[in-house]
């Protein structure tokens, strides 16, 4: 998809401190994008927004738990009404549970 390209290219990224998809009709390849991306550019990104994109399910949520259990800024997490289930939805809390209590910023997880 042209996002995952743009992500793949985009530098400047660990700049980036807030990031709105919502309702970007996002499907499950390009929200893994989106973590794998930000994971590998050390965002500091402090929001992460992808609300109301139903193509997000667990593929999407794996790598966003990846991300979460890896960054310890993201403070806001935004995925309601998306398709996640309960076994994504398992995953990740297991990777919030990863992170470190004391450094873990997460004050908003809407699922």
């Amino acid at each position: 998809s042209r996002l995952t390209r743009l992500l793949e290219v985009s530098s400047g990224l660990e700049h980036l401190e807030e990031l709105n998809l919502e309702s970007a009709e996002l499907s499950d390849e390009a929200g893994a994008a989106i973590a794998i991306a930000l994971a590998r550019a050390g965002t500091a990104v402090t929001v992460l927004k992808l609300g109301w994109n139903p193509g997000l399910t667990r593929q999407a949520a794996h790598a966003l738990g990846c991300l979460m259990a890896a960054n310890n800024s993201i403070q806001e997490l935004q995925l309601y009404s998306c398709e996640l289930g309960d076994e994504a939805g398992a995953e990740l809390l297991e990777a919030l549970a990863r992170r470190s209590e004391a450094s873990s910023a997460l004050r908003v997880l809407d699922l």
